[in-house]
């Protein structure tokens, strides 16, 4: 994967960690399955390839720190576009 696709991969994963966190535990397994699906279904990735390219980053840790400011960066942008309706650079 390119640098481009792990922020975006991140941005999901991250995405995805946030709505599982604030969801009922009764639902949580299959939930967790929708976002994996969804996940692999946007990024066209296995979900599982994307899990062991973040996980090889883990061992890059200023290179990992980048990519996970990127994506945040892109979920703040995200967010005051959807919410706030207005574009932040």
């Amino acid at each position: 994967m390119n640098s481009g696709e792990v922020v975006h991969a991140l941005a999901q994963v991250a995405t995805m960690n946030a709505m599982l966190e604030v969801s009922d535990v009764s639902v949580y397994d299959s939930l967790s399955q929708h976002y994996k699906n969804e996940i692999s279904r946007v990024t066209q990735r296995d979900y599982e390839e994307i899990i062991y390219n973040i996980s090889l980053l883990e061992t890059m840790p200023d290179t990992l720190i980048v990519l996970q400011t990127r994506a945040l960066d892109t979920l703040r942008k995200l967010q005051n576009k959807l919410v706030y309706k207005r574009d932040v650079d």
